[in-house]
């Protein structure tokens, strides 16, 4: 699921971003107008949810003009006058939410929003995959207490939800059980170390895939983090490509 986020504070929009990622949602934070309206649209709106901080009358009719979007959310960091109420309720604006100063307390209202009014996407994956750039460190190491070694190797691709391995050694991979649980999971990204546990869902030669189970916050933060920086490298390519187009 697509959202677009606009807010007028860029680390605060990220860092909703970011915690919005193990909900399965993508969410593109812009705090400018050009970089919402350089955005790509063909017939079907790439976005499920637009969140805008930016209230002008204007602003929002091109947005909801550009996207179709069924679903725009006012965020305001104060309670709106009835007046500018009244000019925002002929835009089909869904609902009206007040920013919280904790991301967490912020990710969990739309959530629940989401939640209350059904709103589902096509995607046919639950969560967002990303995959290392070659010149990336991005490896796991998967403890066998049975062998007391660890069976290590390349992360192929990662999401909130689990990550693929590919395995430095044939043999070394052979010795892991699909449906079992490792208590004792390491994954290297980019320098940082996370410690978590995951259970082998599937196991193809020398690829095998893991299901994260009962991930840290802090962990699943560092997880979602990866995942964000990668996205944001990827829509800051594109921006560049479309304002070049333009």
């Amino acid at each position: 699921m697509k959202a677009l986020l606009y807010a007028y504070n860029p680390e605060y929009a990220k860092e909703l971003a970011i915690r919005l990622i193990p909900f399965g949602i993508e969410a593109i934070p812009c705090s400018e107008t050009e970089d919402i309206l350089a955005q790509k649209c063909d017939d079907e709106s790439p976005f499920h949810l637009i969140f805008t901080e930016k209230t002008e009358k204007d602003f929002i009719s091109k947005l909801k003009e550009k996207y179709q979007t069924p679903h725009t959310i006012v965020l305001s960091s104060k309670d709106l006058p009835p007046a500018e109420l009244k000019e925002l309720v002929p835009l089909g604006i869904t609902t009206v939410m007040r920013l919280k100063n904790q991301p967490d307390a912020m990710v969990e209202e739309i959530v629940q929003f989401i939640v209350s009014h059904n709103i589902r996407s096509n995607d046919k994956r639950l969560h967002i995959r990303v995959q290392p750039q070659p010149h990336e460190t991005a490896t796991a190491s998967v403890f066998l207490k049975k062998m007391t070694r660890f069976v290590r190797g390349k992360i192929l691709d990662i999401s909130a939800g689990g990550f693929a391995l590919l395995a430095d050694d044939t043999l070394e991979i052979s010795l892991l059980t699909p449906g079992e649980l490792y208590d004792n999971v390491i994954l290297s990204l980019n320098g940082r170390e996370i410690k978590t546990v995951a259970k082998m869902i599937v196991r193809r030669d020398v690829i095998a895939g893991f299901k994260f189970e009962n991930v840290e916050p802090k962990e699943m933060l560092e997880i979602a983090s990866y995942i964000y920086n990668h996205l944001e490298d990827n829509y800051r390519r594109k921006l560049r490509a479309m304002m070049n187009d333009n």
